[in-house]
């Protein structure tokens, strides 16, 4: 099975209607690719 980043990188919304913070959702997403490479993801 293949995943991409496409599959992980969008942001998500809060109960408020409001963005998650673009820095934050960065390094985030870093650590799950980090995580994807550790268990053998592509």
């Amino acid at each position: 099975m293949e995943l991409g980043v496409g599959m992980f990188g969008d942001i998500s919304i809060n109960s408020k209607g409001e963005a998650q913070p673009t820095q934050q959702r960065l390094q985030e997403l870093i650590e799950e690719i980090k995580l994807m490479d550790e268990v053998g993801l592509d």
